[in-house]
């Protein structure tokens, strides 16, 4: 924490600790270090009584500014049975350097209209799909961080598809799963699974776990399905900076995949038109993989670019 160039610490279920440093493209393994489930809910537990809760069946989830060594520290907790082990812990001190000022520069040496750029890959997509290269347009789906919803009936393969997508992603990648039974299992070493329940009408929904997510530094968010008052959180997080991450939803076709959606987010209260709703689905949504299963066989029938 003291050191000056880490800018988040992360301590997952499993014990593995990560750091993220300034200027690095993803966070790291802290070899040689790992946590013991008992001292990880310790330390859970020691923060809750800081910010002043207490876990329960209810209360998975804490959030709040801790101080340590005269450090202000953004923590975010999720305790089990959200998580499987010992609790999922994401710690980013807040660090004021008042010696040193950051220059604005521009990022890619130039003004780029990144709506454009989808665009591009969007069309890109779309021809590879066309030439029957899906394996090679859904890598450049992944490689340039598109929104993706995988749509389809019951059967058609949509956990298994999202499996696929998640075997293509970099390996140094920080995943967070939600979902109410725990299916897409990801390789990546840096991984927070939450499981959610419906059921609860506390903090274990999946639209409350999707909040808690945002603040555990998620290069993807992977939301198992869509069903209800989560789809609306969803929208928000791929609309901060969460690109590149993907869900699925039950629907006969791509476009109704977007009216479903659309109802789904005017049920949260949104307290705006279903035309509105919709353009506001097309406009965070990059992509809508439908699939489908014909003859006993499953694969894609469609590609709908937004």
């Amino acid at each position: 924490m003291l050191r000056q160039d880490v800018v988040e610490v992360a301590i997952n279920p499993d014990g593995n600790v990560w750091i993220e440093r300034r200027g690095a493209v993803h966070m790291e393994q802290v070899e040689q270090l790992t946590v013991e489930r008992s001292l990880s809910i310790n330390l859970g537990q020691a923060i809750a009584s800081a910010v002043g809760v207490q876990f329960s069946q209810r209360l998975p989830t804490v959030s709040g500014k801790i101080t340590w060594d005269k450090i202000a520290i953004r923590a975010q907790v999720i305790a089990p049975p959200v998580v499987e082990g010992g609790m999922a812990i994401a710690l980013r001190p807040f660090k004021v350097d008042t010696g040193h000022m950051v220059e604005p520069r521009l990022l890619h040496g130039a003004l780029v209209d990144l709506d454009a750029r989808k665009r591009e890959h969007a069309a890109e997509i779309i021809r590879l799909a066309e030439a029957g290269q899906v394996s090679e347009a859904m890598r450049l789906c992944i490689d340039a961080r598109m929104n993706v919803l995988i749509s389809g009936g019951t059967s058609t393969g949509k956990t298994t598809f999202a499996r696929f997508l998640l075997g293509l992603v970099d390996p140094a990648e920080r995943i967070l799963t939600i979902e109410d039974a725990y299916e897409v299992f990801p390789t990546q070493a840096n991984t927070v699974a939450l499981k959610a329940d419906r059921t609860s009408q506390g903090e274990r929904t999946p639209a409350r776990l999707l909040e808690a997510a945002l603040r555990m530094r998620p290069d993807r968010i992977i939301l198992g399905e869509l069903r209800g008052e989560e789809s609306r959180t969803f929208l928000e997080a791929i609309n901060i900076g969460h690109g590149g991450s993907f869900t699925t939803i039950h629907a006969d076709t791509a476009r109704k995949a977007i009216d479903r959606l659309a109802i789904m987010v005017m049920a949260t209260g949104l307290g705006m038109g279903f035309n509105e709703v919709k353009r506001y689905c097309e406009g965070s949504v990059d992509l809508v993989v439908q699939l489908a299963r014909q003859n006993g066989r499953r694969g894609v029938a469609d590609i709908l670019c937004l």
